[in-house]
C-alpha cells in the first residue's frame, strides 16, 4: 500500500504508541481447535502504562493520526513504507517460544492448520518479522496469535500441538488425564489453575497462551510496529515473588503481555538513529546512556531518562552522531541505571547480536528480563538488551 493510500485510512486504524493489551480484547478464536477453552485472563488484567498510570486498554484506539509516548507528548510518524510487524521474545519464563498464527475460517471462527512460526522458534531476545508479503492482509484480517513455550513438533499443525499443551490461564482447571493435557502436561495439569499446589508442581514441557486479537485495519499506517512479549506465561512450577516476572503474577495468573509500539524509521545522512524501549516489568524507571569503552574514542551521551515500563523514548530518535562517533566499533556500551546506580551495561555490538550496526539506519534498543540488579533464578531468563533494526520496509 502506498503512502498516499495510507493517509486515507480511517482514524480508527491509528495505534496507541504503547498498547498493553488487556484480557477483554475481543477473541473470536474457534476454541474447539484449542482443546479446551483458555481462560479469559490469558494476558493478565492490567499493566503499568508508559505514562505512569495503569494501562487498561481494551482495544486499539484512535489518536487522530498521532501516538502518545512514555515520556508524554505525541509522535507524528508519517507513513514511510510498508506495514511491518516484528515479534520480539521477551518472555521471562521460557528459553524458546514460537507463535501459532490463526487464519479466518468464516463466521467468526479461526483455524490453526499450519505449523508454528518461525521454523525452529525464537530464542530469548530474538525477533521475527511478519509482513503482508507472507500471506497476511493487515487491512482485512484480524491477527490471532497463540504463544507456545517449551517442546513441540515443529512440523505439526498448531491445532494438533494444542492438544499436548498446558494452558496456564485455562478455566475451569483441567482434571487428571483430561483432554487437552496429554503426557507430562496432563500430570502438571492436575494442579490446575487456582490450585494451592500449582506453584510447587513440575513445570509442564509445553505451555500455550492465547494473545488478544489485533483487529483488522489496525496496522495499516505505513509503519514498522514492534510487539514485545513481556512478563511470564506461568503455570505449574513457575514460582516468583515479583523479582523475575514483575507485579500481578502468580502461577495461575499469567502476566505475559504484548507491548505494541510503532517505531521510528527516520534516518539522516552519516548518522545512526536510536530509540529505547523499557520492557522489563519488574524494573522501575531507568535512564539510558551510551558510554565509550575505557581508553577508546567516542562520545558519552544520555540517550533518554525517566523511562517507565512500556515506554518508548526519546520521542524522536537520537540522530546526532555516527556509530564511530559513539565509539561503538571500539566497544562502547549501552548503560542502564536508576537514579544513582548503574544497573546493567553491555556492549552495543553484543546487544545487536547478528544485526550489523550501520549509519543511516534506525534501531530500537529493548530492555528485557527480570528486575535489574537481581539475579535471574533457575528457569528464568536473564536481563538483556536486544537491538531491533527498525528500518525494515522503509521507502528509500
Amino acid at each position: 500500500m502506498r503512502a498516499a493510500e495510507h493517509a486515507r485510512v480511517s482514524l480508527a486504524a491509528s495505534v496507541v504508541a504503547v498498547v498493553v493489551f488487556a484480557a477483554s480484547v475481543r477473541c473470536n478464536t474457534d476454541h474447539e481447535q484449542l482443546a479446551e477453552r483458555p481462560g479469559s485472563g490469558g494476558v493478565g488484567g492490567t499493566g503499568t502504562g508508559g505514562l505512569g498510570g495503569t494501562a487498561t486498554t481494551t482495544s486499539l484506539t484512535s489518536t487522530q493520526g498521532s501516538t502518545t509516548t512514555g515520556s508524554g507528548g505525541t509522535l507524528n510518524y508519517p507513513p514511510d513504507g510498508a506495514d511491518v510487524l516484528t515479534l520480539v521474545h521477551g518472555q521471562i519464563d521460557s528459553e524458546r517460544i514460537a507463535f501459532c498464527l490463526g487464519k479466518s475460517a468464516g463466521e467468526g471462527r479461526t483455524r490453526f492448520d499450519a505449523p508454528p512460526i518461525p521454523a525452529g522458534g525464537l530464542g530469548y531476545g530474538e525477533t521475527f518479522t511478519l509482513s503482508e508479503a507472507e500471506d497476511l492482509d493487515f487491512e482485512n484480517d484480524a491477527l490471532e496469535l497463540v504463544v507456545l513455550a517449551g517442546e513441540f513438533d515443529p512440523d505439526a499443525d498448531c491445532s494438533d500441538i494444542f492438544e499436548e499443551a498446558y494452558w496456564p490461564a485455562r478455566v475451569p482447571a483441567p482434571v487428571p488425564g483430561g483432554g487437552g493435557a496429554a503426557g507430562g502436561a496432563g500430570a502438571a495439569g492436575a494442579a490446575g489453575a487456582g490450585s494451592a499446589d500449582v506453584g510447587a508442581a513440575e513445570r509442564p514441557p509445553l505451555r500455550a497462551l492465547v494473545l488478544p486479537t489485533i483487529p483488522a485495519n489496525s496496522l495499516v499506517l505505513g509503519r514498522h510496529y514492534a510487539m514485545v512479549l513481556a512478563g511470564c506465561m506461568g503455570g505449574p512450577g513457575v514460582i516468583d515473588d515479583g523479582v523475575q516476572c514483575g507485579p500481578n503474577y502468580s502461577p495461575s495468573t499469567p502476566n505475559l503481555q504484548p507491548l505494541l509500539v510503532p517505531t521510528s524509521r527516520d534516518v539522516t545522512s552519516e548518522r545512526v538513529s536510536l530509540q529505547f524501549m523499557h520492557a522489563s516489568p519488574a524494573t522501575s524507571e531507568v535512564a539510558v546512556q551510551s558510554v565509550p569503552a575505557s581508553g577508546t574514542p567516542g562520545l558519552q551521551i544520555i540517550l533518554t531518562s525517566g523511562v517507565r515500563f512500556g515506554s518508548i523514548a526519546p520521542k524522536q530518535p537520537y540522530m546526532s552522531t555516527s556509530i564511530s562517533g559513539l565509539g561503538i566499533p571500539f566497544g562502547a556500551e549501552v548503560v542502564v541505571s536508576d537514579t544513582n546506580t548503574t544497573l546493567f551495561r553491555v556492549p552495543w555490538t553484543y546487544a545487536a547480536g547478528a544485526t550489523e550496526l550501520i549509519d543511516e539506519h534506525s534501531y530500537l534498543a529493548i530492555l528485557l528480563g527480570p528486575g535489574l540488579g537481581s539475579h535471574s533464578a533457575e528457569g528464568f531468563n536473564e536481563s538483556r538488551i536486544t537491538l531491533l533494526a527498525t528500518d525494515i520496509g522503509r521507502d528509500e
